[in-house]
């Protein structure tokens, strides 16, 4: 999910496998990725909303993610340009896909 909806942006079900999560947003619109394909696009919103209270991989401080996290890479600029390059990167190093 994304923003104020739990289902904008859609990247499958929960499973034991690794994979890459990648997320582009822009002034207006946000777009989640999972192995290199779009789950789909949202309006952008404040990073900050109720059901992102508890971090990342929380859901209104409720439903926590329980699983290991390898990366986590944040630009302060945009990237979007270079995302299949950046998830090449990664995808090499790890052999996620």
């Amino acid at each position: 999910g994304y923003g104020g909806n739990t289902t904008a942006i859609l990247l499958g079900s929960a499973d034991i496998n690794t994979h890459l999560f990648s997320t582009t947003v822009g002034e207006t619109i946000a777009e989640g990725w999972l192995d290199g394909n779009s789950g789909g696009t949202a309006t952008a919103v404040d990073l900050y909303s109720p059901l992102a209270q508890g971090g990342i991989g929380s859901i209104n401080n409720t439903t926590n993610y329980s699983g290991t996290i390898s990366e986590i890479i944040l630009y302060n600029s945009d990237q979007s340009a270079n995302r299949e390059a950046i998830e090449t990167n990664i995808n090499d190093h790890y052999g996620i896909y």
